[in-house]
Parts: C-alpha cells; structure tokens; sequence
C-alpha cells in the first residue's frame, strides 16, 4: 500500500475535489478496494482498518499532502473509484505532491507508515 501510494504521489481541474469530506470518502474507498485486492475477503471486512488509516492521515498530513493522497488512491484504483477519470486524479496528485516543501514529501512516507502500525495495532 505504501508503494502505491508514493507511487500515485507525484492541471487542478474544477471537478476534482477540494473538500475535506468528499476526499475522505474517496481516501477510505480506495483503501478499501486495495485491501480487497491485497487481502481479499469482503469490502465490510476493511472499513475500520480504512476508516483508521484516513482518519490519521488526515490528522498527521497538511490539507494538500492528504489531497495528493486521496486523488492519488483513486489513480491507483483505476476506474474502480468514484472519480471516472482517474488519469486526471493521479496526475493532479502528483503535481500536488510535486508542489510540496521538499521536507514534507520527505516526510510523507513515514506519516504513512505511523498511521499503518497505528490501525495495524502495532
């Protein structure tokens, strides 16, 4: 999951979203349609570990590293997400996280793995 979400990291259209809900919807959807594919079971089986993952992501990032998280999670998912054009939501990611302070793309990777061994339970 970390790999993909770095990798999804890296033109802001109008309708992508900005709002902290909306993003958090689509955050917890494509963590729960990853798990599915790493761990299978059934969507349910993943929405608290997911519900966790979002909700320390979104305490532990700044507004705009959880946004390039978000619409990077829904590029990495495919057209599997709510948002139909996920090509435009992983390059929106990546200009985002490109935009960032070099210390806080840094530090991203270890914000992801916290909040892994948090929801993880270790």
């Amino acid at each position: 999951m970390i790999v993909t979400l770095l990798a999804s990291l890296t033109v802001q259209s109008a309708d992508l979203p900005t709002d902290p809900a909306r993003l958090s919807v689509l955050m917890q959807q494509s963590c729960r349609i990853q798990q599915l594919d790493r761990q299978g079971g059934a969507e349910p089986d993943h929405f608290a570990f997911c519900r966790c993952l979002d909700g320390e992501l979104a305490q532990s990032l700044t507004p705009e590293a959880y946004r390039a998280a978000a619409l990077g999670g829904q590029g990495a998912i495919q057209g599997r997400g709510e948002i139909a054009d996920w090509e435009a939501a992983r390059l929106e990611s990546q200009q985002v996280f490109a935009s960032l302070p070099e210390a806080e793309q840094a530090g991203l990777g270890g914000h992801i793995q916290s909040a892994l061994g948090i929801c993880l339970g270790g």
